[in-house]
């Protein structure tokens, strides 16, 4: 009879880590305030974060399995978008309007970038809500128009006292 005996104290405890480690990743993932998703190669989603659901409108389950860049209200930006992202391109804060099913809309500020998961190409997505920045902006530049008819309005004015 022959018996081997082998500590395997160190690689179990690189399993924990592992293990320890894959749980902050996915606790952090999931606190963001970010929509994450993570698509395979054809563009069908992987994983998203609880986040996701919440912004697009959609259950889980249809978000899961489904193709990413379809909410975008703009066929023209979702097909450069999409042909970008297939020529392995790198997408950082990009700006598009994502519409729900339920009709309504937001902006959204979206990166993409080319990763592995699970040892095959995949895409990992990111996208933050910035409805709120676009009607800041968008009041501003209202405010602005006005102001400047306000200026053309007294020049006006002041012109036709002086005669």
């Amino acid at each position: 009879m022959v018996s081997l005996s082998m500590d395997v104290t160190a690689r179990k405890r690189a399993e924990q880590r592992l293990r320890d480690s894959e749980r902050m990743f996915r606790a952090v993932l999931e606190a963001s305030p970010a929509a994450v998703s993570i698509s395979d190669a054809a563009g069908r989603r992987l994983w998203v974060n609880s986040r996701m659901p919440e912004m697009f409108g959609q259950p889980l389950e249809r978000l899961i399995g489904g193709e990413s860049w379809t909410a975008l209200a703009d066929p023209a930006i979702r097909a450069d978008l999409i042909a970008r992202i297939e020529a392995g391109e790198r997408i950082m804060d990009f700006e598009v309007e994502v519409r729900r099913p339920d009709g309504s809309s937001f902006w959204a500020l979206v990166s993409h970038e080319p990763i592995e998961y699970e040892g095959r190409p995949a895409r990992l997505s990111w996208a933050y809500d910035i409805t709120s920045v676009k009607e800041a902006e968008r009041a501003l530049r209202d405010a602005n128009r006005q102001l400047y008819e306000l200026s053309q309005a007294k020049s006006a004015f002041l012109a036709n006292i002086s005669h």
